[in-house]
């Protein structure tokens, strides 16, 4: 969010008649995005020109040797961008830029993102934006009274150590998937839209890996619906999962095409 000085109108920038958000002064804030109307669910956002264009390969070695062969010029846009990922390094924060609603935003409303500090105690969530982004969040998790903020840090904290225990039942699909199950339901108790879509992928991969053709169909419905929310229909696991669905569903018709065919005994 740009924080303009009080004395100053910033100027905003033209968007397009068809944007789904608007730019407005904020006297407290500055200048804040706001839905412009309702936006779905799963609807694209944000979304820019690329520079380049990339495979599967979005590490910081790979995209650093790819902007190195850009122009000056275009090397100067590239770093002009905001790096959502400082952590990992000046170049993949700055490709990853398209932005999706996770849930639907009536008109009105801001937008905002997530700063990647979810499933962390409120008190520590707070602290690493404040030393990080300078700034004290107010959202309706950290807004909660405190035994109420307990039980949502609880909630959180359970859901972090499931995606950590997730790893050790790659052997036990069962499990994995009673565990997943586990995860969604309190992402959805909490009212986090954000990693049902990587829940839902591990359980959708137990299933493949325990031979459960009914089970694997469905998670990856679940994946799908979740990641596109998340990521778009053009991320490219999106599009690997939709791809084996879709031949799961051609031989389950070609099955069914056999043994209409066959004889009756």
């Amino acid at each position: 969010m740009l924080k303009s000085p009080s004395a100053l109108t910033p100027c905003l920038p033209v968007l397009p008649p068809d944007s789904p958000f608007q730019l407005v002064v904020d006297p407290d804030k500055g200048v804040k995005a706001v839905a412009s109307r309702m936006v779905k669910a799963g609807e694209l956002i944000l979304t820019e020109a690329p520079l380049f264009i990339l495979d599967d390969d979005l590490s910081e070695p790979t995209v650093a040797a790819v902007v190195s062969a850009l122009s000056p010029d275009e090397q100067t846009v590239f770093y002009a961008l905001a790096n959502s990922l400082p952590e990992v390094g000046p170049h993949r924060g700055r490709v990853e830029t398209n932005a999706f609603a996770c849930e639907p935003i009536p008109a009105g409303v801001e937008l905002c993102i997530s700063y990647g500090t979810l499933l962390k105690p409120r008190i520590q969530r707070q602290a690493l934006l404040q030393k990080k982004y300078r700034f004290v969040c107010a959202c309706p998790a950290c807004s909660l009274p405190p035994a109420h903020s307990l039980q949502s840090d609880l909630r959180r904290c359970t859901i972090g150590h499931i995606g950590t225990a997730l790893s050790s039942l790659k052997h036990d699909p069962v499990a994995l998937i009673e565990l997943a199950k586990q995860g969604l339901a309190l992402l959805e108790a909490e009212g986090l839209a954000i990693g049902r879509s990587r829940l839902a992928h591990r359980a959708y991969r137990a299933a493949v890996v325990a031979g459960d053709r009914e089970a694997s169909v469905a998670w990856a419905g679940k994946f799908l619906e979740f990641n596109a929310r998340e990521e778009g229909i053009e991320a490219s696991e999106y599009r690997r999962v939709q791809a084996a669905v879709d031949q799961l569903e051609r031989d389950r018709e070609f099955r069914r095409t056999v043994a209409s065919e066959l004889p009756l005994p």
